[in-house]
């Protein structure tokens, strides 16, 4: 009788670790995907700031992305090269060389007759996945001596995910 009851706990208490183990196995498993999306959102969130900030700009300068360029990085740590300004970031979103960058922003515009589109991207450098995008538009108007100046504008904005809607279409400042 004594043998029996020893067989009997010891079968319970491999079933209670047992149970115990796979319950452990899954919340490790929740908590990882849950660091894993903490991480993309920190990471479309640094990106949303740049590329709007970056519109920001663009609008400020009326579309001279040298004067954007001279603005955001004067130790010259980005390029400018074919019309595309390239802005290198680390992984806390500061301001490094290319070789240390761990995200890129692009900036690259179009003129037209009386509008200016300039086309922002940011994109992380290990996989060159595009995590956002914008497009901003700049009407021109022309005055009677020749100068061009802003009289509106019009922002477009994509997040890299399909699954998820576009933000709304307004322009939030912050530091670049």
């Amino acid at each position: 009788m004594k043998n029996s009851k020893s067989s009997l706990f010891l079968i319970e208490t491999i079933i209670a670790v047992l149970f115990f183990s796979i319950c452990s196995a899954i919340c490790v498993e929740i908590f990882a995907k849950a660091y894993t999306v903490s991480c993309d959102t920190q990471s479309l969130n640094g990106a949303v700031n740049l590329c709007t900030s970056a519109a920001e700009l663009f609008y400020g300068y009326n579309g001279d992305l040298s004067k954007v360029q001279n603005t955001v990085d004067p130790k010259r740590m980005s390029t400018y090269q074919n019309g595309i300004l390239t802005f290198y970031y680390d992984e806390k979103f500061n301001l490094c060389h290319m070789g240390d960058a761990a995200y890129y922003l692009n900036m690259y515009d179009k003129r037209r007759d009386d509008m200016m589109v300039s086309y922002i991207s940011f994109i992380r450098c290990s996989d060159r996945a595009l995590l956002y995008d914008l497009d901003c538009s700049l009407y021109l108007r022309a005055y009677n001596s020749g100068t061009k100046d802003a009289s509106s504008s019009t922002v477009s904005q994509n997040v890299a995910d399909p699954g998820t809607q576009p933000l709304d279409a307004g322009v939030v400042g912050g530091v670049l």
